[in-house]
C-alpha cells in the first residue's frame, strides 16, 4: 500500500491510500481510508455558542381541507377497482402514466430495517468532529452480517459542536440520534460551529453519506443499442441483439444521447425568449441533456436472434430510435449501501439573511444506494437541508427542512434537492419550511422517477418544481404548500408548482421537466382566523405553472388552488399540460403512488365507489372480478342482495352487510340483473362479471 497525506486549509488531515497498488497504472484513483481524521485543536475558543434556533412551529396557518364528499371520481388516465387493480389509458398523444412505486429504499419493497445499536458515545467538551469521526470509523470496521449491516452508532443526547464534513462511507453504517428537537437536553444536535473568517460560503457539507467516488460512466462496457423502434414511457422491456452478456442481477445503465435530431425535436430546449425556440447565447447542444437510466435487470429471455430485457423499474421518457439510438451498458456500480441516519438534529451557525459565512449542506447523499433519513431536522442551511446526487432507491421520510439563510438568489435555499443522477428517491412525510424552492430537481436529464409523497411545503419564495433541462418523471403527490412568501409583499398571487418551460433563466434552462404528475395537491391557505392572517408574509393565492412540452406531456390531476383558472402556463401562448379535475374533491385514488406500490404488492388500496345524491345504491366494481361491494346513500348495515341470470334465473341470494366483501367467484362469467332491497325501496341495474 502507498500513503498520501492530504491537507485541507490546514484543518484536516487525510490520510489515502491504494490497496495492491500497481505501480505501471498510472490511472489508479488514491481511495479515502479515513484511517486518521483530525482538527488541529480539539478545545477551539472560537466555538461559537449554540442558539435553539427555528424550532418546528405550531402555527396556526394552513391549507383549507379538502372538502369530504360522497361524489368520488377516477381519472381518465387511471381507474382503479375495488381490488386495487389498476388499468392505464392513454391521453389524446398516447402518452401513459408510468408506475413510480418503485422510489424509496430497496425500490418500495422492503421497509427500512431497525438496525441494532453496535457502539454508542456521549458529546464532550469542544469539537467533536473527530470524536463522532472515529466511532462512525470504528462502526464501519465491524463486519458485514449476512444482511448488508454493520450496525448502529448511536450519538446520546446533549449538543455536539462540530465542523463538517463528516463521512459515513461504510455499508450497512447508521447514525442515530435519540432526539430531533432543539434542545440538546432531550435530543442529538450536530451543530456545526464553524464560520468563514472572510464572510463567504465554504460550501461545505456537515454530514456526507455514500462513497467518496464514483460514475455511472466508469468502466463502461459491453455496450449494445436498443432495438425497438420507441420504448414508451412506462416500460419495464427493451430488446438488444440476443446475448448471453447480460444476466438477471445486473446492474446496467440505459443510455440515451442528446442528439441533433432530438435537440431539434425538443426546440433546442426552447431557451430563448418567449415565442423564439432558442438564442445562440443559451441554445442546448448535445452535450446539455443525455438521458441515463440506473437499472436492475429482472429477467432476461431470448427469442430469436434478440433478448428481451425486464427492467426492475419503468423508463420516464420514450426511447424514440429515429431521434435517438438509445444503448444499454455495464458499469462499475460504486456505492455505499444501506447507509441511515436517524432521529437527531443538524444545525449551523448562521446569523440571519443573507448571511453566507457558514456550512451549505446540513444532509448530502452521494454514490449511496439503498439508503436512508429518518427523523431529521436540518436547520440554516445555506442550499440544501436533504442533497442528494448519483443516489438512488433512497428514502427520505418524517424529515424537516426549515429555515435557510443565505442570499436569496440562484443555487441556494433548495430545502430537499435532487441534484444529478438522483433517481427513485421517495420524500415521504417531510416539512419544508422558507425556502426559495422548497422541493426541486436541479440534476437536468439524469434526475427521473422521484416522488415527493404526503409532504407539506410552508412559506416557500417561488415554486418546487423540477428546474432545469429535462427532468423526467418528478411525482407531486398529496402535496400541500400553504402561506406562500413572495419577494413583494403586494404581490397577489405566487407561483408555488411548475412543470413548465424557464427559458434562458440561469444556465438555459428551457424545459425543466417532462411526463411528471402534480396529484391531489392543494394549495389553498386557510386565512379564515385573525391569528392567521397575523402569521402570513402575505395574502398571496397560490398558482400553479404547467406546460406540455414537445414529445412528452405534464399533468395536474385533482389539484385544489384558490381559483380553478389558475392552473396556466407560465408564458403566453405556450400549450397548457394535461389538466383535470381540478377543485373537484373525491379523486380515487387519493395517491397514485400509494395505489401503484398497493397494486404491485398485490394489496387491497382503500378507495370509495362514485355514488350521486340520486343514485341510493350502487354495486362496484363493475364490470367486476370475485368480489362486489354495495355503496349505499345513507350508510346500512343489512340489505338483500338478490342477483339474477339474464334469462330470470336467481343464481344469488344473500343478506349482506354493504360495508363488507361480498364473494360472487361462483358465478360464471356474463352479465347479469341485480336487485338491493333496502327496507322499503329496492333498487336494480346490471352486472358484469369478468
Amino acid at each position: 500500500s502507498i500513503y498520501y497525506m492530504v491537507t485541507t486549509a490546514d484543518e484536516y488531515r487525510l490520510i489515502f491510500t491504494h490497496n495492491n497498488y500497481d505501480a505501471a497504472n498510472t490511472s489508479q484513483t488514491p481511495e479515502l481510508l479515513i484511517a486518521d481524521i483530525s482538527l488541529k485543536t480539539v478545545d477551539d475558543p472560537s466555538i461559537n455558542t449554540y442558539t435553539q434556533r427555528s424550532p418546528i412551529s405550531k402555527t396556526s396557518l394552513g391549507p383549507i381541507p379538502i372538502p369530504s364528499t360522497t361524489n368520488y371520481w377516477q381519472s381518465a388516465l387511471v381507474k382503479i377497482s375495488s381490488e386495487g387493480e389498476l388499468t392505464y389509458h392513454p391521453d389524446a398523444d398516447g402518452f401513459i402514466l408510468a408506475n413510480f412505486s418503485h422510489a424509496g429504499y430497496k425500490n418500495g419493497d422492503e421497509e427500512i430495517p431497525s438496525v441494532p445499536v453496535v457502539k454508542e458515545i456521549s458529546p464532550i467538551i469542544g469539537d467533536n468532529t473527530v470524536h463522532i469521526q472515529r466511532a462512525i470509523n470504528e462502526v464501519g470496521a465491524l463486519p458485514l452480517d449476512e444482511n448488508g449491516i454493520r450496525g448502529t452508532l448511536l450519538l446520546k443526547k446533549g449538543l455536539y459542536p462540530v465542523m463538517g464534513p463528516i463521512r459515513v462511507p461504510f455499508d450497512g453504517v447508521v447514525i442515530r440520534g435519540e432526539g430531533n428537537t432543539e434542545n440538546p437536553e432531550n435530543s442529538t444536535i450536530l451543530y456545526d460551529w464553524y464560520r468563514e473568517p472572510d464572510g463567504y460560503a465554504s460550501q461545505r457539507d456537515v454530514i456526507m453519506l455514500g462513497a467518496l467516488s464514483g460514475s455511472w460512466a466508469g468502466g463502461r462496457r459491453d455496450e449494445v443499442p436498443i432495438l425497438d423502434d420507441v420504448v414508451p414511457v412506462g416500460s419495464y422491456t427493451i430488446r438488444i441483439a440476443r446475448s448471453d452478456v447480460y444476466q438477471t442481477g445486473d446492474v446496467i445503465c440505459i443510455y440515451h444521447p442528446c442528439t441533433e435530431a432530438w435537440l431539434a425535436a425538443v426546440k433546442y430546449g426552447e431557451v430563448g425568449p418567449p415565442g423564439e425556440a432558442y438564442t445562440q447565447e443559451f441554445a442546448w447542444d448535445t452535450s446539455t441533456a443525455p438521458i441515463y437510466y440506473h437499472r436492475y435487470i429482472k429477467k432476461t429471455e431470448h427469442q430469436g436472434s434478440e433478448t428481451i430485457i425486464t427492467l426492475d423499474a419503468p423508463v420516464f421518457y420514450p426511447l424514440n430510435k429515429s431521434l435517438s439510438q438509445s444503448t444499454i451498458y455495464h458499469f462499475d456500480n460504486v456505492v455505499a449501501q444501506k447507509v441511515g441516519i436517524e432521529n437527531l438534529r443538524v444545525a449551523i451557525n448562521a446569523t440571519t439573511r443573507p448571511d453566507e459565512g457558514h456550512a451549505w449542506n446540513c444532509i448530502h447523499f452521494t454514490n449511496a444506494e439503498n439508503c436512508w433519513a429518518k427523523n431529521v431536522v436540518a436547520v440554516n442551511f445555506g442550499k440544501s437541508g436533504f442533497y442528494t446526487n448519483r443516489t438512488t432507491r433512497t428514502t427520505i421520510e418524517d424529515c424537516h427542512s426549515l429555515d435557510p439563510i443565505a442570499q436569496t438568489i440562484g443555487e441556494r435555499m433548495y430545502n430537499f434537492s435532487l441534484s444529478s443522477q438522483s433517481q427513485l428517491i421517495l420524500f415521504k412525510n417531510c416539512h419544508a419550511r422558507g425556502g426559495r424552492h422548497n422541493y426541486i430537481s436541479n440534476g437536468t436529464s439524469t434526475v427521473s422517477g422521484c416522488v415527493i409523497y404526503n409532504c407539506k411545503s410552508e412559506a416557500s419564495r417561488t415554486r418546487s418544481e423540477g428546474h432545469r433541462q429535462w427532468t423526467q418523471g418528478l411525482l407531486f403527490d398529496t402535496y400541500e404548500d400553504f402561506n406562500p412568501n413572495p419577494p413583494s409583499k403586494t404581490a397577489t398571487t405566487l407561483p408555488v408548482l411548475g412543470l413548465f418551460n424557464r427559458f434562458e433563466q440561469g444556465s438555459g434552462h428551457g424545459w425543466a421537466t417532462a411526463n411528471s404528475i402534480l396529484w391531489n395537491c392543494n394549495i389553498r391557505t386557510d386565512f379564515s382566523t385573525a391569528e392567521a392572517l397575523a402569521n402570513s408574509p402575505s395574502k398571496a393565492r397560490s398558482t400553479i405553472n404547467l406546460e406540455k412540452p414537445p414529445t412528452s406531456q405534464n399533468y395536474a390531476i385533482g389539484c385544489f388552488l384558490e381559483k380553478t383558472s389558475e392552473i396556466v402556463p407560465w408564458t403566453a401562448g405556450k400549450n397548457a399540460g394535461y389538466i383535470e379535475g381540478t377543485n373537484k374533491a373525491g379523486l380515487q385514488p387519493s395517491s397514485l403512488y400509494k395505489a401503484q406500490l398497493d397494486w404491485r404488492h398485490q394489496l387491497k388500496t382503500s378507495i370509495k365507489p362514485q355514488v350521486t345524491a340520486s343514485s341510493g345504491c350502487s354495486i362496484f366494481p363493475n364490470p367486476v372480478k370475485d368480489i362486489i361491494h354495495i355503496q349505499c346513500d345513507n350508510n346500512e348495515t343489512d340489505c338483500i342482495l338478490n342477483i339474477y341470470s339474464w334469462n330470470g334465473k336467481k343464481v344469488f341470494s344473500k343478506i349482506v352487510d354493504p360495508q363488507q366483501d361480498i364473494k360472487i367467484e361462483d358465478l360464471i362469467s356474463g352479465v347479469y340483473l341485480y336487485q338491493v332491497i333496502l327496507k322499503n325501496k329496492t333498487y336494480t341495474g346490471k352486472l358484469i362479471k369478468k
